[in-house]
């Protein structure tokens, strides 16, 4: 017994560099093993969260819906607190959550026309799209206004005007506009598994600065 432990004791060199070996290995396993979570730590907290964008959380559900004019209800607006500005008219299509925003923009007598569709979540209340439409030309923000979960813009060639009428001179914040009967037409629009937007004709009054009028 006394022998086995004096070689024990008395182990070689060989023996020792290679226990020393095995012993630096293990603590290289460990320092690696606390760098890899030291990293992923580090990758983790370097991504953003989630942020609703300004059209709100996205509806990736297909709702297809069909938007017919007669069904819509409309308002229109160009008046503001400077003065007659773009003629806004906004086309609310209850049942189907959506709403057709429409510009007829009175810088000169191009009448120059841009339009979107807006879809909203069907769990979205009235008071909240009524909120939104009002914060599309009012001043005083609506805070609960609601947020629409789809865009969709409209080509330029979208609206055509199709009618011009000159109808008189008036004035708002003793400031001079000429005021013009505009009849269009918008075109029917459509987007695979979205909606399918009907074609249809109005007609609006667009107050045009009197300097930036043709002349007659």
């Amino acid at each position: 017994m006394l022998k086995i432990y004096s070689l024990l004791a008395n182990e070689s060199p060989e023996i020792k560099e290679k226990d020393d070996r095995m012993k630096s290995f293990g603590r290289s396993l460990q320092v690696n093993k606390v760098l890899v979570l030291v990293f992923s730590v580090f990758a983790g907290c370097g991504k953003k969260p989630a942020q609703r964008g300004s059209v709100g959380s996205i509806d990736s559900a297909v709702r297809v819906v069909n938007l017919q004019m007669p069904s819509a209800e409309r308002e229109v607006h160009s008046s503001y607190q400077t003065g007659f500005g773009p003629t806004l008219i906004l086309y609310r299509f209850t049942a189907q959550s959506a709403i057709l925003k429409l510009w007829i923009h009175n810088k000169d007598n191009a009448f120059q026309r841009n339009a979107e569709l807006y879809m909203f979540k069907t769990t979205e209340s009235d008071s909240a799209l009524k909120g939104w439409m009002n914060n599309q030309w009012s001043d005083g923000n609506a805070l609960d206004a609601a947020l629409p979960s789809n865009v969709y813009p409209f080509p330029v060639d979208c609206c055509t005007v199709v009618n011009l009428r000159e109808i008189e001179k008036v004035q708002n914040l003793q400031k001079d506009y000429v005021r013009y009967e505009v009849e269009f037409e918008f075109r029917h629009q459509q987007m695979k598994d979205k909606f399918t937007l009907d074609s249809f004709r109005d007609k609006v009054d667009v107050y045009v600065p009197v300097s930036s009028a043709d002349p007659k």
